[in-house]
């Protein structure tokens, strides 16, 4: 695989574009016009998974069971960096697909299923965190002031 980095180290890195009509030897690629640098779209699986969610729409519970499979870690990784625990991430997986599942009907498609299960994903984060917003504690400046005034006497 060639190295990506330009040869010029004091040269601008350019995310997600290619400069266009770069002289020879500055250390970029050389290419004619614009174009983005992402990754390729995998539409079989885009498809797959809009069959999936229409078959589960429908009653098919293991098309339900793949499209959880398939999306379980992706999702479960994103839960755990927004609840910093293991337990609380599990909560918020299974809040979500619970949440899936109840508006299988509703998904009209527009987004990708990974996009529209991330989404339900931080719906249900931000319902969880207002659920519990009495239960977070919260102390004064001048309290913990105090507090470590007293314990250096």
């Amino acid at each position: 695989m060639a190295n990506s980095t330009p040869a010029n180290p004091s040269a601008p890195l350019l995310h997600g574009f290619w400069k266009k009509s770069a002289p020879p030897g500055n250390g970029y690629p050389q290419r004619t016009s614009f174009q983005p640098m992402s990754r390729p779209r995998d539409v079989s699986t885009e498809s797959s998974d809009l069959e999936l969610v229409r078959s589960a729409a429908a009653g098919d519970s293991a098309a339900f069971h793949r499209l959880v499979d398939r999306h379980a870690a992706r999702l479960f990784r994103s839960a755990l960096a927004m609840t910093r625990t293991r337990p609380d991430a599990e909560d918020l997986l299974q809040e979500t697909f619970i949440g899936a599942f109840k508006s299988l009907k509703h998904f009209d498609g527009r987004s990708s299923v990974k996009t529209w299960l991330v989404s339900i994903l931080m719906r249900q984060a931000a319902k969880s965190w207002h659920r519990t917003r009495h239960d977070r504690s919260t102390r004064s400046i001048d309290a913990a002031a105090e507090d470590c005034s007293g314990m250096q006497s």
